[in-house]
């Protein structure tokens, strides 16, 4: 993770370095030292050769530091779900088999998906008697759980939506969607 922080830190003021343009044969190092936290020094070397004359130049550069998780990542966290993936078996439990499987079937599918929808993960997976529940960031990737369960394991799937409030004035759903297992 340090040396994460480190190398951002020389991307950053590499980026933001500015060397004369009469300068030729330039060469540069970056030290980076992790001071606490939040704040990483970067020590800059120039050697370089300026209208025929060898120069070298130092000079440090602070990079602060700050921490903050992207939408999605505060989503995950914070235990975030559009839509529940209810996996039932039909006058039975579902087996450990058929439970095992559903679970790598999301996985799959969110493989297949993440490209293109930020919103393609899974913040709870609960096991009850019953079945299991498999919480997902979007309503559409609850679908294709739900459509790829079904056709893999036998069974059928039906959707039903819940009033959950308005934001930026629009309704806001959360969807359920019941998976049969045969």
């Amino acid at each position: 993770m340090e040396d994460d922080v480190l190398d951002l830190a020389i991307s950053l003021v590499k980026s933001q370095l500015t060397i004369n343009p009469v300068a030729e044969d330039v060469r540069t190092i970056f030290e980076p030292e992790m001071l606490g936290e939040n704040a990483v020094k970067v020590h800059i070397h120039v050697d370089a050769v300026v209208k025929g004359e060898s120069t070298f130049r130092e000079h440090d550069a602070m990079v602060r530091i700050k921490k903050e998780s992207c939408d999605r990542c505060r989503r995950i966290a914070g235990g975030y779900y559009a839509a529940i993936v209810q996996v039932r078996a039909e006058g039975r439990f579902p087996t450990p088999e058929e439970r095992s499987k559903s679970k790598k079937i999301a996985q799959d599918v969110i493989r297949r998906v993440q490209k293109s929808d930020r919103m393609a993960f899974i913040s709870n997976v609960e096991e009850l008697k019953e079945g299991i529940d498999i919480y997902v960031g979007s309503t559409k990737l609850g679908r294709q759980i739900s459509k790829a369960i079904a056709t893999e394991l036998g069974g059928a799937f039906s959707e039903s939506a819940k009033l959950v409030g308005r934001k930026d004035g629009k309704n806001q759903y959360r969807v359920s969607y019941a998976v049969r297992l045969r």
